[in-house]
C-alpha cells in the first residue's frame, strides 16, 4: 500500500502582506520541503480538504505549476479576524474538496498563496490523499484521550497521550478531533503508517469543528485495522501571544469497531 493510500495533513506558514505571499512548509517526516515555496509530494495526490487563517486575511488559493492549465485554486472559505489569529477560533472555516478533490502532479511544489489587508502572520492546513477509501462497517463511538506535552512553537510536537480504555478488539480510525488553548493543528501517529491525518485543532471542546473534511465519519479509513491501538498525536502550536501558555490537552477520535 502506498502512503498516500491514507490522508495526510501537513503544515504550512508565512507572512502574507497587501502582495500574494507564498507560504513556507513547516518540517514534515513524510512530504519533502521546499522551504519558503511550500512541500513536495513524490507521488500523484489529491487535495481533500485544508484550513487557512490569519487576523487581516482576504484572500488564499493553491499554488501548483499544474493548476496553471486552468487557474490558481481559490480556497473558500477562508477564516480571518479574531477566529483567524494565533489560538485556534471557534468554528472554523473548513475547505471541503471531498465532492470534487483537487488533483496535484507528482514533484510539484504544492503551497498556498495568501494576500491580507496588513501584513500579517498566515497558517494553513491541507489534507492530501490518494483515494477515498470508505470505512469498515461496524458501529461507530467516539473515545476520549488526553496529554499533558508542553507543544513547540512552530513545529510539530510528540504528544504521549492517554486514551481511554477499550476493549481487546479490531479498530478502525474514522475521524479526529482535538482542543487545546493554543494548538493549531494535531494529527494522529499511527504504527507501520507513514501518513499522519489530523484535524483543525479548536479552543474548547464546544467549539470542536465537525467538518466532514476534517473529522467525520463516512469517507476514509483513517489507520489500517489494528488489534488493541497504540496511538501518538502529534499537535502544531504557534508563537504564542504575549501572556499565553498552554499545552494540547484532549481530543476525541472517533473509531469503528
Amino acid at each position: 500500500m502506498a502512503w498516500n493510500d491514507r490522508p495526510h495533513m501537513f503544515a504550512l506558514k508565512g507572512t502574507a502582506g497587501t502582495t500574494l505571499a507564498k507560504l513556507g512548509a513547516i518540517r514534515d517526516t513524510v512530504l519533502s520541503s521546499a522551504g519558503t515555496a511550500g512541500v513536495v509530494a513524490q507521488e500523484d495526490v489529491r487535495i481533500l480538504g485544508a484550513w487557512v487563517g490569519s487576523q487581516f486575511l482576504t484572500k488564499a488559493q493553491f499554488d501548483a505549476p499544474s493548476l496553471l492549465r486552468v487557474a490558481y485554486a481559490k480556497l473558500r472559505p477562508i477564516t480571518a479576524g479574531a477566529a483567524g489569529s494565533v489560538r485556534p477560533g471557534d468554528n472554523p472555516n473548513v475547505v471541503s474538496l471531498l465532492d470534487a478533490p483537487l488533483a496535484i502532479k507528482a514533484n510539484e511544489i504544492l503551497t498556498v498563496q495568501a494576500l491580507a489587508s496588513a501584513a500579517d502572520v498566515t497558517r494553513a492546513l491541507v489534507i492530501i490523499g490518494g483515494k477515498i477509501e470508505a470505512p469498515p462497517q461496524g458501529s461507530g463511538f467516539w473515545v476520549r484521550y488526553t496529554a499533558t506535552t508542553a507543544a513547540v512553537s512552530d513545529t510539530w510536537t510528540v504528544l504521549d497521550i492517554t486514551l481511554d480504555a477499550l476493549p481487546t478488539g479490531t479498530y478502525a480510525v474514522v475521524g479526529h478531533e482535538h482542543w487545546s488553548a493554543t494548538c493549531v493543528g494535531a494529527r494522529l501517529i499511527f504504527p507501520g503508517q507513514v501518513a499522519r491525518s489530523g484535524s483543525r485543532a479548536a479552543r474548547v471542546l464546544r467549539t470542536a469543528a465537525r467538518t466532514r473534511c476534517f473529522t467525520r465519519a463516512g469517507w476514509a479509513c483513517w489507520a489500517p485495522l489494528q488489534r488493541s491501538p497504540r496511538w501518538v498525536s502529534r499537535c502544531w502550536r504557534p508563537r504564542p501571544m504575549p501572556a499565553t501558555k498552554g499545552t494540547c490537552a484532549s481530543s476525541n477520535c472517533r473509531a469503528k469497531k
